[in-house]
């Protein structure tokens, strides 16, 4: 049984996340290994095993980029993190992002210019997310794909920005 099919949902990649939750926290109810503490072994251990696939579930379905991952791979397409993106322009993308903050911690203005800054990732997050979704949803599995690689790369340098506003550490 899919994750999809688990929670009773369509196997597509915008869920509606209350919905999600909702239907996370009956199952949790339902296949709680404290309900079958007098039950047989075998049906305690497989109490547990349905608990852990609900719980394993959730977390990837509540999360977009693992949810994606999990559409392609249940499509065929699995994501090898060791392979690089293939895509010049991005390539130079990511360079530029790279020194753009750099000159960003180095701004006078200091935290603000690094607001904005993350602002303007984010929105690259975000429209980059939307492309993703369009991909999904028309199965051209090795343009979403890449377009899921290019959103780790974002995610990852989003939270590094996250943790320099927490931080607010303004060097390297």
């Amino acid at each position: 049984m899919n994750y999809f099919e688990l929670f009773d949902l369509p196997i597509q990649f915008r869920l509606d996340n209350a919905l999600l939750s909702s239907k996370f926290r009956m199952l949790q109810k339902r296949f709680h290994p404290d309900k079958f503490v007098l039950a047989s072994e075998q049906e305690r251990l497989k109490s547990l095993q349905k608990a852990l696939q609900i719980n394993d579930a959730y977390q990837v379905l509540r999360y977009p980029l693992s949810r994606a991952e999990y559409l392609l791979l249940q499509n065929g397409f699995g994501i090898n993190d060791r392979k690089m993106i293939q895509n010049p322009a991005f390539l130079i993308k990511q360079t530029e992002l790279y020194e753009e903050l750099e000159e960003v911690l180095l701004n006078p203005e200091g935290k603000d210019a690094l607001l904005e800054f993350y602002r303007k990732v984010s929105k690259s997050y975000k429209q980059h997310l939307m492309l993703m979704e369009k991909e999904l949803d028309a199965a051209l599995w090795i343009n979403a794909m890449e377009s899921l690689k290019k959103l780790q790369f974002i995610a990852k340098f989003k939270s590094r920005i996250e943790q320099r506003i927490e931080d607010k550490s303004f060097g390297y």
